[in-house]
């Protein structure tokens, strides 16, 4: 993932458009979705949103219970992945878009131990990619194969998903690179909002200068 899903579910008849609209607005979500969300309006330097805590802390349904909270108008927006679109819709019972922050950070990779060969890693790297490209040219096999290994999925939800994330992964850069000065702003990014010290100081591949995070 080249670019954050993270953003919010707003009612269709909603105002908000873009990042800046979602100032002030009453907001729930599970907590990591709130930490990355309330971090990257911090990092867009717009005014923060309300948290409305939901009634619970941890655990399944958090999506489902903040989607209720939203139909009822105790909020005026959840904060979430944009691939879980369909599902916010399904669980609020409303029409909701995205409204995308737009975050130009890394959202997902591969964390190796530094003890694995490099050679290893890099097949590692490989066999993921090959797997999205497949995705991206076979969406319809992804579906049948995702809905064969977890009968929850929803075959439309999984649809929909795809072609809400597909342009965070595939940007027009290499596949499976990464750029030094952007992975040390994804780290920073996720450290603050999530409120971790960062343990690891410096990154080394093949392709990369080592490069000093954060402290």
């Amino acid at each position: 993932m080249r670019r954050s899903p993270i953003g919010a579910f707003v009612p269709a008849s909603s105002t908000a458009v873009r990042p800046g609209d979602l100032s002030g607005l009453r907001v729930a979500g599970a907590p990591w979705a709130m930490a990355e969300f309330v971090g990257g309006m911090a990092e867009l330097e717009v005014d923060p949103p309300v948290v409305v805590p939901t009634s619970r802390s941890t655990g399944g349904g958090l999506l489902q219970e903040a989607c209720a909270m939203l139909a009822r108008g105790e909020i005026d927006a959840v904060a979430d992945y944009e691939d879980l679109l369909p599902r916010a819709r399904r669980h609020s019972g409303i029409e909701v878009r995205s409204v995308n922050l737009g975050l130009d950070v890394y959202s997902s990779g591969l964390v190796a131990a530094d003890r694995l060969p490099t050679e290893l890693v890099e097949r590692v790297v490989g066999a993921v990619m090959a797997t999205l490209e497949r995705q991206r040219r076979h969406p319809e096999r992804g579906v049948v194969e995702a809905v064969s290994r977890t009968p929850r999925v929803v075959p439309d939800d999984a649809r929909e998903g795809w072609r809400l994330v597909e342009p965070r992964i595939f940007t027009g850069e290499p596949p499976g690179s990464m750029a030094s000065e952007r992975w040390a702003s994804s780290v920073a990014y996720l450290a603050k909002a999530h409120r971790v010290a960062v343990l690891v100081e410096r990154m080394y591949r093949s392709d990369l200068q080592p490069v000093s995070v954060i402290r």
